[in-house]
């Protein structure tokens, strides 16, 4: 009998220590399913929900059916605490880790977040940029005719597309990309003038880089400006209100700038210009020569110029004078050196004399000695704004002449100064499309004396937008 007891006393002892570990584990999981939930409500992060890894919940003890008091029976309660004290023990330290783990979780949080932000603002920077961004291109088409050293109908064409993106980053600093490619030399390339015939055209099929630059402002008034990259110095010397744009003017290179200035289209340089006033500017440009890199410093383009404008009443003008330099070296025409510099010296004008007629002009010389002509005036008119029908269409007429120097003509007999004009209307179709009607003459091509004279209508045909 007292065996049974015993067995009674251990077999209801298994059993409380099974229905309190079942307990424990019910309330354990109803814990951790009831704080998920709260966490979820709360919109808890991932590392706040980890949290409670490996965390225990209390629970009561359980109660057991009443029985006499025994010896065993005071036993168990001692042995429950004993267990529970362990339990809690292990709970502290599994909640220690977890905080250690919720923390490292919290800052890797943290750290995204911050992450996060700062590609956000870079982002936000980005499309600062790209509402700053100004794109524009120009499509143009030229097509000339001229029987010429032809051998079919002598009718030559080129086509020109030129991408430009432009920045005004702040109210001081801006930049500008343009890209090109072309096809076609038109009529230049079997026509041997000394001026050209169309200065938009272009052989080359693949697409490059023509201009690529940084411009500051600064100074009180922002009367200084600096630009720097690779840039065409003849964007802003030599320029002409009325002789200046081969896209919308005169085609011809004679009247887009002057014929004695030796400068590269485009190459790595800089330029820097004042305006102490709204009547005077002065500029200083340098660039390379060759466009090839090497000794930069000392074979390169340079140009100093002043400007003067002028307003009669109404009627606006602009003066300028120049003075330039290419020191990449020039073999002489008679090959007795190899050491030249092409130097010289320039002015141009361009003044409103009518509300719809205004004047421009040329002149320039260079060495002779390198050169096969050293000296070039051209000048001409625009007539624009002369019918209320046609108030975008523009009038130009543009002649020139261009004299071969003493050591050409010594070296070739008869040689004769070559003369030339052109005659266009611009016909602005709509706000992005106008249509160019022009006609060309030459007169010594070459500086040959025995050339015949050169007639070239054409048509040129451009998109802008």
């Amino acid at each position: 009998m007292e065996k049974r007891r015993k067995l009674s006393k251990r077999v209801a002892l298994l059993s409380a220590l099974i229905f309190s570990t079942g307990a424990a584990s019910f309330a354990w999981g109803a814990t951790l399913a009831t704080d998920w939930e709260d966490s979820a409500d709360e919109g808890a992060t991932l590392g706040e929900v980890d949290a409670y890894d490996g965390e225990e919940a209390a629970f009561e003890e359980p109660i057991l059916a009443e029985e006499t008091p025994t010896e065993a029976d005071a036993e168990a309660p001692a042995a429950e605490a004993r267990e529970a004290e362990e339990t809690a023990e292990a709970a502290e330290a599994a909640e220690a880790a977890n905080a250690n783990a919720g923390y490292s979780l919290h800052v890797h949080g943290a750290e995204t977040r911050e992450t996060h932000v700062k590609h956000v603002e870079e982002a936000s920077a980005f499309r600062v940029l790209l509402d700053k961004l100004e794109l524009g291109a120009t499509i143009t088409a030229v097509g000339q005719q001229s029987d010429f050293d032809a051998t079919d109908s002598g009718i030559d064409g080129s086509l020109m597309v030129e991408v430009e993106a432009f920045a005004e980053l702040t109210e001081r600093d801006s930049m500008r990309a343009t890209f090109k490619v072309g096809m076609g030399d038109g009529l230049g390339a079997r026509v041997p003038a000394f001026c050209g015939f169309n200065a938009a055209s272009g052989a080359t099929r693949n697409t490059y880089l023509n201009q690529f630059w940084y411009e500051r402002k600064f100074g009180d008034g922002d009367r200084w400006r600096a630009r720097v990259g690779y840039l065409d110095l003849t964007s802003d010397f030599d320029t002409n209100a009325y002789a200046n744009d081969e896209y919308c003017q005169f085609l011809s290179d004679a009247f887009v700038n002057n014929l004695t200035f030796e400068c590269p289209a485009n190459a790595l340089g800089g330029q820097i210009w004042f305006e102490p006033n709204d009547k005077w500017c002065l500029g200083v440009g340098y660039a390379e020569s060759d466009r090839d890199c090497v000794e930069m410093f000392s074979r390169g383009v340079a140009i100093a110029e002043i400007d003067r404008r002028v307003q009669i009443g109404e009627l606006q003008g602009t003066y300028r004078g120049y003075v330039t330099a290419n020191f990449g070296p020039h073999d002489a025409l008679d090959g007795s050196r190899d050491d030249l510099v092409n130097d010289g010296w320039g002015f141009s004008f361009d003044q409103e004399i009518t509300r719809n007629i205004g004047l421009w002009g040329r002149y320039g010389q260079q060495n002779g000695e390198c050169c096969e002509f050293d000296r070039a005036l051209t000048g001409g008119f625009e007539l624009h704004s002369f019918s209320e029908e046609r108030p975008d269409d523009i009038l130009g007429f543009g002649y020139g002449i261009t004299c071969v120097s003493d050591e050409f003509a010594a070296l070739n007999e008869g040689a004769v100064d070559e003369n030339h004009f052109e005659l266009y209307y611009s016909i602005q179709v709509n706000k992005y499309f106008s249509a160019t009607p022009s006609l060309q003459w030459i007169d010594g091509v070459g500086g040959d004396g025995e050339a015949k004279t050169v007639w070239a209508p054409g048509l040129r045909a451009t998109v802008a937008f």
